[in-house]
C-alpha cells in the first residue's frame, strides 16, 4: 500500500506570488517564514514572474531569492509545485520539486485523500501542446544557447515583456469550482479523494473550509499571494481540518 506524505496542522500554502528578481516583498515574506517557519510549506507554482533555472541569466537573477528559500528549508518542509511560470528549477537539497508531469499529486489530511496542483491541468489542446513543448529537453538547452549567445539580452528583453503583463484576480466565473471538479473527474479517478487544492487562477477562496466534509471533493482555490497577500493554511481540529487565509503581507 502506498505511503502518501501527511500534510501536517499549520501547513501554509502560497500560490501565484509572480515575485520578480528584487521584489521587497518577496524578501520581507521569505524572511518572515524564516523567522517564524510553518510546520510546513507548499509552493504552489507562478512564485517567480519568470524563472527558467535552465538559462544562467534567469538563474543568476533570482539567486538572492532561491538562496533565501534554501536557508527556509532549513526550518521547515517545502515542497515545490513547478507553475507555467517557474519550471526547470535547480536542485535545492531539501525542497521537494513536483513539476508539472508529477501533478496533481496525492497527499493525505489526517485519513483523507487531497490532490495538489499548480492548476494549468486539463485546458485547452493547444495550451496543453505550448507547456510540454515548453518543458522539453531540446527546447531547454535552446533556451540555454540563446541565452549564452545573446549574452542575457534576449531573456532580459523577454522577462521586460512578461512584467508588463498585468496580473488580475479571477473575474467572476459562474460554476467555476464545478467546471474544475468535472475536468478532474474526466481526467482522475476522485472515488476517495476528498478535496482539490490548486492555484493558478487566481480565484477567491471560501472561509473555513472543512476536511473532512461532503462525499464529493471540496475545490479549494488557494489566492493569489500578489492579488491579495494571503495563503491558505491548514488549522486541526478536533475531528477534520479548517482552512483558513491568512493575510501573509
Amino acid at each position: 500500500m502506498q505511503n502518501f506524505i501527511q500534510i501536517k496542522d499549520g501547513a501554509l500554502f502560497i500560490a501565484d506570488a509572480h515575485f520578480l528578481p528584487e521584489d521587497k516583498s518577496a524578501f520581507n515574506l521569505f524572511n518572515k517564514l524564516i523567522k517564524n517557519p510553518p510546520s510546513q510549506l507548499f509552493l504552489m507554482g507562478d512564485i517567480f514572474h519568470l524563472l527558467i533555472a535552465h538559462i544562467p541569466s534567469s538563474l543568476k537573477a533570482h539567486k538572492s531569492l532561491l538562496a533565501l528559500l534554501d536557508t527556509l528549508s532549513e526550518k521547515c518542509e517545502i515542497f515545490y509545485f513547478e507553475g507555467n511560470h517557474d519550471f526547470a528549477l535547480p536542485n535545492l537539497p531539501k525542497i521537494k520539486i513536483y513539476p508539472r508531469a508529477l501533478q496533481p499529486a496525492i497527499f493525505k489530511i489526517l485519513d483523507s485523500k487531497v490532490l495538489l496542483a499548480h492548476g494549468d491541468l486539463y485546458l485547452q489542446k493547444d495550451y496543453e501542446i505550448y507547456i510540454y513543448l515548453m518543458n522539453t529537453p531540446l527546447m531547454l538547452s535552446l533556451f540555454k544557447l540563446l541565452d549564452i549567445l545573446t549574452f542575457g539580452k534576449l531573456y532580459t528583453k523577454i522577462a521586460k515583456k512578461v512584467a508588463t503583463k498585468p496580473i488580475r484576480r479571477l473575474k467572476n466565473m459562474p460554476n467555476f469550482e464545478d467546471t474544475r471538479k468535472a475536468l478532474y473527474a474526466k481526467n482522475q479517478n476522485l472515488e476517495s479523494i476528498s478535496a482539490i487544492i490548486e492555484g493558478h487562477f487566481h480565484a477567491t477562496p471560501g472561509k473555513n473550509l472543512q476536511i473532512p466534509s461532503n462525499p464529493s471533493p471540496l475545490y479549494l482555490a488557494i489566492p493569489s499571494y500578489h492579488c491579495d497577500k494571503k495563503g491558505l493554511q491548514c488549522v486541526f481540529k478536533a475531528s477534520y481540518v479548517e482552512i483558513s487565509t491568512p493575510f501573509l503581507g
